[in-house]
């Protein structure tokens, strides 16, 4: 059964990593390893650009506790913004 493009979005998950405290290898250009569903709702009321949100594996262990390495993180390329207190 095919999700329903009403409801959800399908998000592109690169095989390029995010650098945290590891070596990363830095990539001008992103390798599509799949794609992820979201709900489209919840997208929306984020205020996201669809085409702006990739999907990346953290490659090391700086950010621990809150992300660890291997885990999936979503990234709005959009925000340029540096905010106090936040993670990047």
């Amino acid at each position: 059964m095919k999700a329903s493009p009403d409801v959800y979005v399908t998000i592109k998950e690169l095989r390029n990593e995010l650098g945290a405290g590891g070596s990363a290898i830095l990539r001008d250009y992103d390798e599509v390893a799949g794609e992820k569903a979201f709900r489209r709702a919840w997208i929306e009321r984020e205020g996201f650009d669809i085409n702006a949100l990739r999907i990346v594996r953290v490659k090391g262990d700086s950010m621990v506790p809150y992300v660890f390495h291997g885990n999936p993180v979503l990234i709005n390329t959009k925000e340029k913004r540096i905010i106090d207190g936040e993670h990047y």
